[in-house]
């Protein structure tokens, strides 16, 4: 959750508490994602060997790194993970569906 509203603050307010992004939101959304950076030992994707909802719902705001102000590179788990999520079949960006909507600017 953290994560989410760390990307909202870092792309929709403009004079967001460097504090609260620094120390509250950052550190929470650091400690999630060494968690999800653990590979799940035999298993491809979260609750099970194929795609469900636990998937998409928590790779949703990972996939605007540059809105969240991180490098995936480390976090090769996360990275799979994203890459499994994003070759699923009718997968589209978040944006897509909402024609003439701008992407946030990177932070």
């Amino acid at each position: 959750m953290a994560a989410y509203t760390l990307r909202f603050l870092r792309a929709f307010t403009p004079n967001a508490d460097p504090a609260v992004l620094a120390l509250l939101l950052r550190a929470r959304a650091e400690n999630a994602w060494r968690v999800l950076d653990n590979p799940l030992p035999g298993r491809r994707h979260v609750a099970s060997d194929r795609l469900t909802i636990a998937d998409i719902s928590g790779c949703g705001c990972l996939f605007s790194p540059d809105g969240i102000g991180v490098d995936w590179a480390p976090h090769r788990a996360i990275g799979g993970r994203l890459a499994r999520v994003s070759s699923a079949p009718r997968r589209a960006h978040a944006y897509t569906p909402m024609p003439g909507h701008p992407r946030p600017a990177a932070a």
